[in-house]
């Protein structure tokens, strides 16, 4: 039977997933305005790393003489760049192929987990997760707007690293022991220099002037990024990182009722099926005893 330590874990990640729905809205219209995606996701995670240094900094001591050097390296050397070249390279491939194809090949990071944990960690993993996995790419392909997408090789090459580099995110989170908001300052940090680095060397690097970029980019610093990244790192104490993966994956439906209440965009009846999908997909493996 499911623990209830389990039943919070699921929560925790659930609630994370909702957040980073709103990651595509609000990013998109920061690029609008000719802001490239290193940029984006360079203020985005500055932002999010001084407002979470902001809650640290009355016990930053403390934690900082709780955790060894090893343990602190593991978000901000392994895990940070992981995860910031992850996003960063989600909206490059959003802008070649489109925001469609570019959703679904991210959505492949389950695979990259599971494959890690069976080859790597020799983890058993429960058939029902293999079968949850194929239910929710068919349900976010349901849910994805095809209509603007178009076929270029290396937006869809682009879109399957940022699903694998997201995955290895996860997989590298399993083995933090960091407390998780200290953990989240620390991914964001690192965050910041990977997304920095990728500006500088693209000639991108600006500085947003206008007063809807900054509203913008605070909304995506503290909505999508400083929260879900705590909430995923608290959930993950309390689930397997393959279980984990799959139920994050609820974040497509926050994105079709973001695009249709923000947007006003239509909800067709292919997405209604890819939402059933999806939620009968997390929930069945949700509430499946972990296998590890």
């Amino acid at each position: 039977m499911i623990q209830n330590q389990e039943i919070k874990g699921i929560l925790l990640v659930a609630a994370s997933a909702f957040s980073y729905g709103f990651l595509y809205y609000f990013g998109i219209n920061i690029i609008r305005e000719d802001y490239s995606p290193f940029v984006t996701m360079f203020w985005r995670f500055l932002i999010a790393a001084i407002f979470l240094f902001w809650l640290l900094f009355p016990q930053l001591k403390k934690l900082l003489e709780q955790f060894s050097l090893k343990q602190i390296a593991v978000p901000l050397i392994l895990s940070a760049p992981l995860h910031g070249t992850a996003a960063s390279l989600y909206f490059v491939a959003a802008k070649l192929i489109g925001g469609g194809v570019a959703e679904v090949l991210l959505f492949t990071h389950p695979i990259t987990v599971m494959f890690f944990n069976r080859f790597f960690y020799k983890t058993e993993i429960a058939k029902s997760c293999y079968f949850a996995i194929f239910g929710i790419i068919l349900g976010t392909i349901f849910l994805a707007d095809f209509n603007n997408s178009r076929f270029d090789l290396r937006g869809i090459l682009i879109g399957l690293l940022s699903g694998v580099l997201f995955g290895l995110y996860i997989v590298s989170s399993k083995k933090n022991q960091v407390n998780p908001v200290f953990s989240a300052f620390l991914i964001c940090c690192g965050s910041v220099v990977v997304c920095l680095i990728f500006a500088v060397a693209t000639h991108s690097f600006a500085f947003p002037t206008k007063l809807n970029v900054w509203f913008n980019i605070l909304a995506l610093a503290l909505i999508c990024t400083a929260l879900p990244i705590f909430l995923f790192q608290k959930g993950l104490r309390f689930l397997a990182s393959e279980k984990a993966a799959i139920i994050s994956m609820i974040e497509p439906l926050t994105v079709m009722l973001v695009s249709f209440i923000l947007l006003n965009e239509k909800v067709t009846f292919y997405q209604i099926c890819g939402s059933l999908i999806i939620l009968t997909s997390a929930i069945f493996v949700a509430f499946k005893k972990s296998s590890s």
